[in-house]
This record gives structure tokens, sequence and C-alpha cells, in this order.
């Protein structure tokens, strides 16, 4: 079945899928709540599909109440130009699987570094800011040149937990 996805706005001859776009995240929540939906780690966040559903809800509630739209299960979308670590454009969105949702993509999807992850999880930024020092080597660099390497790396916590007991 192919699927056309729905407009984003203004008039369109387009119907809106059967199914809304909340309607599709609350199933794919409900099976899947703590998986992660979108991760960017040129902008430094994470989401699980429960954490991503209640943003999206809130500002769905928020534009209903400036009166930017009339009624949020008629909000469409349609493919927005999502780019997945800077050079991988989605094409195809909510797929839906017996498993999941597949979201077709027009490169392959590198993985990211130790570097990258490093700098894009906020559990590690005391870490990246000490190695980030000045007159230290640049880590972030060395980490993302190809090579094997293991790192062990401190979480917040831990080093909260260690100037504790210093």
């Amino acid at each position: 079945m192919n699927q056309q996805m729905s407009y984003s706005s203004g008039t369109s001859t387009k119907p809106l899928l059967g199914t809304t776009i909340g309607a599709l995240l609350d199933d794919i929540t409900g099976k899947f709540p703590d998986n992660e939906a979108l991760v960017s780690i040129q902008q430094k966040v994470r989401f699980t599909y429960k954490s991503f559903n209640n943003l999206v809800n809130e500002c769905a509630k928020a534009l209903v109440s400036v009166g930017r739209i009339a009624n949020v299960e008629n909000l469409g979308l349609e493919n927005a130009g999502v780019k997945l670590n800077g050079i991988s454009t989605v094409t195809t969105a909510n797929v839906i699987a017996s498993n999941g949702v597949v979201h077709i993509v027009d490169k392959v999807i590198t993985l990211p570094t130790i570097a990258d992850h490093a700098i894009a999880n906020p559990n590690f930024s005391t870490l990246v800011s000490l190695l980030a020092r000045d007159g230290q080597p640049n880590f972030a660099e060395v980490l993302s040149n190809p090579g094997t390497y293991t790192v062990f790396a401190p979480v917040n916590s831990a080093f909260t937990a260690l100037d504790a007991e210093l």
C-alpha cells in the first residue's frame, strides 16, 4: 500500500491519511515507550517515544491555544526534510511495520564516533568540558579518527560523587 503523506498547511487536494499523526505516535509510544525516537547529535537532543510524544502533545496544545490551528486532530505533516547525522534525509516517513515504524532515508546513516556520543549526551557534559580545557590535546578530534578505542567514560554523577568524597 503506497500512502501519501498528509499536508502541512493551507488547502490541498491530498487527503489526510486514514489516521492522524498523533494516533500513529500514540500507537508507537504504546509499543516502544522507552526506545529512542529522535536523536540529533548536532543539536545534542535525545527523545524516547514517550518523551517525544509528550513534547508533540504540548506543542499541539500550544498551537491550539494561540489560535494557530483550530483542531489538533486534523494536523498533518508533509516530509519536512528531516536530516540525520547532517547527511541523510528522510524521504518517506512513518511506514508502519508489524514491530515498529520505518523511515526511508536517501543515504546510509553512519555510526557516530565515540566523540559524537560523548558530546551529544548531556550525561557526559562534565567529562567533555574537562577534556576540552585549554592545554589539553583535542580529544574530540583524536576519538573521531579511524581506529579502535575503548573509553571508560564517567557520567556527571560520578564526578559529583568524587567531588563529595574529596
